[in-house]
């Protein structure tokens, strides 16, 4: 009323004189921050707009009035620079919440303005306040005192560095744990308890997680819900589609830091985080069993969304509960070498099998883990010593299966070091006994390993019957990533042959299925194979796009086996171009990275890799032949990496295809570029060259990133430029 200029009658209640006062009048009536008397608000609004003809209400709150007519309009946090997208100061300064930051950073300190040099910590404290307008309005202040990288190293999991010394600003504004405590209590008893639980989850969680995780001890299961629903409809938790038409849920991360601390205040926080645990192990369990299944990608899908919940019950495992732990790392190795994080799934085997000395079969199920991402990184002394202690514990309790895993394992780290009968002899042991238990995935699986000792060894041809029967297992199993490392290995021996046209066939079709899988760690292997094939065709452009874009991703990937084996085919590229001593230096980097992790010269690679070399030094003088091959020795893996990027990987890298010159595409991702550019959607694109939609997402994500694009409309206009530009050369050619 006192804004309204309305003054209370004695004859009428106040409420009647306001509907008196609306009644004629075209009106809008703002009521802002309405959630503390939400019901009060709710009521008088409903009154005021059943009596009158032509007033409009606006009301703020964190939840909606729930009135019939009702029109809702969710207000977002802020725009945040993304973590991976945006590495510029324009782009992050585009932001938002970084505008609102230095707007409102410069009024405490007038000469502050975003740098390259602050930029960076600027756009993560942004990120980490979730773009909060008012955390940032409560945060930037304290540029006056710290600078933005002292402010963000000091925000780490507290928020009492988020808070203002207003002498007139409300109480539940002068601090943001203030402002969440003010609407924490606002809550019912078992709302709070449901909040307080949701902070465990370090990343988004479905409703069945909520159940399997937050019921019990005060909530029922059927209950999780309807709680559930009142705390998305109060703004506290986030509701968002995920794959498919499911619903996922989050807490914006400021506020799952508030929610946690009331969680360890009110000492639930053990029984909650073992119940996430349990639930993690579930799923990992499930997904393990699923991953060498035609729906492996749903399943690896569904663990990468939920990668931050198992890192953070991973930590709490190490102080808490180190068995759970052991289990859940060991049913995590398949994934951790899928998505190429093995150093990482080797930190946590070795920190759990420290925790655990028992000699059972969880222990030995964890060696075997360790022993399989030991030796993808080529450290095949450590993948050894793992595996013999896996086989032990197998003989000593029984378990064949075990048993078989270790010789197996074994046989691939001895392959590594050289032993190659050895190797073979081990390999058929394991796949007696897998015969023996009539288990598919495992004889397919051991099949290739021995197509391996045989490729290894004098007469390649020999590993073939064991490749094409492993692949027709797989096949037959729906196993995509066995049919791709199958394909892989096939082409491998069929390229080393000279078979070119067929090798490379076999491996596009690797290169598809691993990127439609999104084998992070699979994909540099099948690319090297690609380069391979192309500088054998004398296309040297596309033969050094994919063996530097192959290269990278191993050093990325700590993966110096890789490396080692791809600084070989790099010195075969070297001698096509004719750089004689390059040829000479990446050769003795290739073999200074396998001697740093004492893995041996694959036989089969060298057979190909040794003529290139002899062909360089015929070139040279000996003294500079020897010189070169000496400075590579003298090389590290990162400068071996480094040298062979700089000599190979230009400033525009072009590929001739189909009358278009075209950077650093492949035939393939020309293909999807011209689709892309006539409007065609992702999902027609996949139907006219029979990929499936996602193959082509990964695709136009990897278009964008070689042109330096960030819409698709971009690829179109380039794509015509390319093609007036070779038209009007043509027609120059012609006159």
């Amino acid at each position: 009323m006192s804004a309204a200029g309305v003054r209370e009658q004695a004859d009428r209640s106040a409420q009647e004189t306001l509907v008196g006062f609306f009644a004629t009048k075209r009106s809008l009536l703002v009521l802002d921050n309405c959630e503390h008397l939400i019901g009060a608000v709710a009521g008088l609004v409903d009154v005021l707009l059943r009596t009158t003809v032509e007033l409009t209400v606006l009301t703020t709150s964190r939840e909606t009035l729930r009135l019939t007519g009702e029109v809702v309009w969710p207000v977002s946090p802020l725009s945040v620079p993304s973590e991976d997208q945006m590495r510029t100061v324009e782009e992050i300064r585009a932001c938002e919440a970084v505008r609102l930051f230095t707007d409102r950073a410069a009024l405490s300190r007038p000469e502050f303005i975003l740098t390259n040099e602050n930029a960076t910590a600027v756009a993560a404290i942004c990120r980490q306040l979730d773009g909060l307008p008012l955390a940032i309005e409560l945060a930037a202040p304290r540029i006056a005192s710290l600078s933005p990288t002292q402010f963000l190293a000091r925000l780490g999991d507290g928020l009492n560095l988020v808070s203002r010394s207003s002498r007139t600003a409300p109480a539940k504004q002068q601090t943001l744990e203030a402002t969440f405590d003010w609407s924490y209590q606002l809550l019912n008893e078992r709302e709070r308890m449901l909040f307080r639980r949701l902070g465990v989850f370090a990343a988004p969680f479905s409703l069945e997680a909520i159940e399997a995780v937050c019921s019990g001890e005060g909530i029922a299961a059927d209950d999780a819900l309807y709680l559930l629903g009142e705390l998305v409809e109060k703004s506290l938790v986030v509701a968002e589609h995920g794959t498919g038409d499911e619903i996922y849920y989050r807490l914006l991360e400021t506020i799952r830091r508030y929610a946690l601390s009331r969680l360890h205040d009110l000492d639930e926080h053990h029984y909650v985080q073992q119940r996430l645990a349990q639930f993690c192990a579930s799923v990992a369990e499930h997904a393990r069993e699923r991953l060498h299944s035609p729906d492996a990608l749903l399943w690896m899908d569904l663990l990468d969304d939920q990668e931050d919940n198992l890192r953070s019950v991973l930590g709490w495992c190490e102080t808490n509960d180190p068995a759970t732990g052991l289990k859940l790392a060991s049913m995590l190795v398949e994934y951790w070498d899928l998505r190429g994080r093995l150093t990482e799934g080797r930190k946590w085997l070795a920190e759990f099998l420290s925790l655990n000395q028992a000699g059972d079969e969880a222990r030995a199920n964890a060696l075997a883990g360790a022993g399989l991402l030991a030796w993808r990184q080529g450290d095949n002394a450590s993948a050894q010593n793992h595996y013999e202690a896996c086989l032990a514990i197998g003989r000593s309790t029984g378990n064949r299966e075990l048993e078989a895993r270790g010789l197996r394992g074994l046989g691939d780290a001895v392959l590594g070091l050289g032993e190659y009968g050895r190797a073979d002899a081990l390999c058929r042991e394991s796949l007696a006994i897998f015969r023996a238990i009539g288990d598919a995935a495992e004889t397919a699986q051991t099949l290739s390993r021995l197509g391996n000792a045989a490729f290894n060894q004098t007469d390649r041809a020999k590993s073939i019957p064991f490749y094409e029967e492993s692949l027709a297992l797989y096949r037959r199993l729906g196993d995509r990533v066995g049919i791709a490392n199958q394909l892989w290995s096939l082409s491998t021996v069929r390229l080393l042959a000279g078979e070119i046209a067929t090798g490379r066939l076999l491996v596009e079709e690797c290169l598809d299925i691993r990127t439609e899988i999104k084998d992070v760690l699979g994909v540099p292997y099948a690319r090297i194979l690609v380069g391979y094939a192309a500088m054998h065709v004398g296309d040297l452009l596309t033969g050094q796009l994919e063996l530097c874009a192959g290269l990278s991703r191993m050093q990325e990937l700590g993966d110096r086996w890789g490396i080692a084996v791809t600084l070989q085919f790099m010195s075969g590229l070297a001698v096509f171009a004719s750089k004689w001593a390059d040829a000479v230096r990446l050769a003795g980097a290739s073999e200074a990275v396998r001697a740093s992790i004492g893995a041996q010269p694959l036989p089969s690679v060298q057979s190909v890799a040794e003529p290139w070399l002899a062909d360089a030094r015929r070139r040279l003088q000996t003294p500079e032949a020897d010189r070169a091959y000496r400075e590579g020795l003298r090389m590290t893996t990162d400068s071996a990496v480094g040298f062979a990027l700089s000599l190979f990987e230009p400033n525009q890298m072009r590929v001739a295809l189909a009358g278009v010159v075209v950077r650093g595409l492949s035939r393939r991702e020309l293909q999807v570029a011209t689709l892309v550019s006539e409007g065609h959607t992702n999902r027609e694109i996949g139907k006219s060259l029979f990929i499936s939609e996602r193959t082509v997402d990964n695709h136009v994500e990897h278009i964008l990133e070689k042109l330096q694009f960030r819409s698709r409309a971009q690829i179109g206009a380039w794509l015509a430029k390319a093609s007036q530009t070779e038209a009007s050369s043509k027609t120059g050619a012609r006159q």
